[in-house]
């Protein structure tokens, strides 16, 4: 299944899938839930699960801030304004990469039961985990 950070809730330092769940929106509450559920589900034999963890989006299609703020103007050869604090580490998955993961994922053993997080470690840990 393909989740996101929103059930981590606010964190002090690097974001990785051996984090607790804790949001404190609903959004994240949702979220949190979701994948709590489902891993129930998994631990049960009902189902066999496994959740990729991206962040804000890019690509074709995508909407996130990056595309609707920096890309156009990157591309119109403006200035560029990003609405956040440039001094704190943020990352963005590509589609085409994150849709390339989760179907990696679907076809390995190995990784059902676990999030996943960060698409660059995850393709790195799916070819290991997988075989």
């Amino acid at each position: 299944m393909l989740g996101n950070a929103y059930g981590y809730g606010p964190v002090d330092g690097p974001l990785t899938e051996d984090l607790p769940m804790a949001a404190t929106t609903v959004k994240g509450r949702v979220r949190a839930r979701m994948w709590t559920d489902a891993l129930a589900a998994h631990q049960a034999g009902r189902v066999r699960v496994a959740e990729v963890r991206a962040s804000e989006y890019l690509g074709p299609g995508a909407a996130s801030l990056c595309t609707l703020l920096v890309v156009p103007a990157v591309l119109a050869g403006q200035p560029v304004s990003y609405p956040g604090d440039l001094d704190v580490p943020h990352s963005w998955s590509h589609i085409g990469v994150v849709v390339w993961v989760v179907v990696v994922v679907a076809w390995r053993d190995g990784v059902f039961g676990r999030a996943l997080g960060g698409v660059v470690v995850l393709v790195d840990r799916v070819v290991c985990v997988g075989g």
